[in-house]
């Protein structure tokens, strides 16, 4: 075979094989679904992901699993760490409805040091990396081995294969520890209270659960972003909320963005955990209201635009904006200044955290109050 027919053969093999991938990536794609829990003991659900409110601290009697399960082939459980310095375990593991600390078939354990490593069966494997609140962890199988991402980096692969069919397990032992923004993608169709069916396509799927803030499984009136004769459009039993398949109606799927409904940001705290996703690319606006006290001196005050003095912090997160002005990142991507309304796109992938441009936090008082709207690019 001559040099130009060999290369020529690689170029074609190297497209097929990212034909393949690329189809298997959008099958898992086609089933992504918010975790509906179940077999709840000393939790409770908070929104789409579960809180320990009873139990012993520090024992392993506050439990989970996911109704859904990855049957075969491959799929991912992800979700977002809530505090730190918390003891707790989660991961993918046998429906067999045994969930406890040493029963995780393919777990992360987070020690309450505010590190993180990989147990299997309560086995030690390896993985150790730091953590902060709102990283996002994810287990994926792929061809039957088990990876543990963290933040989208790959910090340790399973030497064990994957057995079906495997649930989402959590086991929280610190009382008051979270898990939060939990989702699986499998390679089923998509789990409701009233069997299988095939959901409506991504941006649909996410462009509503961002209207639905309360997480009922509808969009009523009061969340709706648009005007009521699209709303009227769209409810086509006239039973006042929109289902998800009344939702899919909607052209192109994500014509709309979320909320509906304020945040409300301490100033206190250095990020506000907004428990909303963003995809890079999408358009996020910001309408932001209310004001900060920033030190003793009750004239050191702050609007979202930023202090009424004009001072800056020089050790706050963006010396070169005003202190006090409203700020936000997504997922571990750059800080980026706000104000008091603002249009982006999104510069990555990730979860939407916001904050106060201030380099000493504990003496501030008083909060933002924002409204977030997203439209999917």
């Amino acid at each position: 075979m001559c040099r130009q027919t060999r290369q020529r053969v690689q170029v074609l093999a190297t497209i097929a094989v990212g034909a393949v991938l690329i189809g298997s990536l959008s099958v898992v794609k086609a089933a992504e679904q918010r975790i509906d829990f179940t077999n709840l003991m000393n939790v409770a659900v908070r929104g789409n992901g579960i809180q320990k409110t009873g139990g012993c601290n520090g024992c392993d009697d506050a439990t989970a699993v996911s109704r859904q399960m990855i049957r075969s082939g491959d799929g991912y459980v992800e979700f977002v760490v809530g505090e730190p310095y918390t003891f707790w375990m989660a991961g993918l593991t046998l429906s067999d409805g045994n969930v406890h600390f040493n029963s995780l078939d393919f777990a992360l354990r987070f020690n309450g040091n505010d590190s993180v490593d990989v147990m299997e069966n309560g086995q030690y494997q390896g993985g150790d990396s730091y953590y902060q609140p709102g990283d996002r962890f994810r287990i994926a199988v792929m061809g039957r081995r088990v990876r543990y991402l963290q933040n989208g980096n790959v910090i340790f692969e399973s030497r064990q294969s994957a057995r079906y069919p495997l649930v989402f397990g959590v086991a929280l032992g610190t009382m008051g520890s979270s898990v939060r923004n939990a989702r699986m993608e499998t390679n089923n169709r998509a789990f409701t209270s009233d069997g299988y069916y095939n959901e409506p396509d991504r941006y649909t799927r996410d462009s509503f659960t961002r209207l639905d803030r309360n997480d009922d499984g509808v969009i009523a009136r009061r969340e709706w972003q648009g005007s009521r004769g699209e709303f009227n459009a769209l409810d086509n039993n006239r039973d006042g909320v929109l289902s998800t398949r009344e939702y899919a109606r909607l052209s192109g799927g994500a014509a709309t963005g979320t909320s509906g409904q304020l945040i409300a940001v301490n100033p206190a705290q250095r990020w506000t955990d907004t428990g909303m996703w963003v995809e890079a690319g999408d358009m996020v606006t910001f309408d932001a209201e209310g004001s900060i006290e920033m030190s003793g001196n009750n004239g050191d005050t702050a609007t979202p635009a930023g202090s009424r003095t004009g001072r800056r912090a020089p050790d706050a997160p963006l010396r070169n904006q005003s202190a006090g002005i409203l700020i936000a990142r997504v997922g571990n991507a750059a800080t980026f200044a706000v104000g008091d309304r603002r249009t982006v796109r999104a510069p990555a992938s990730g979860e939407l955290f916001l904050g106060v441009n201030d380099d000493i936090l504990v003496d501030n008082r008083g909060e933002y109050r924002v409204s977030v709207t997203i439209q999917a690019r």
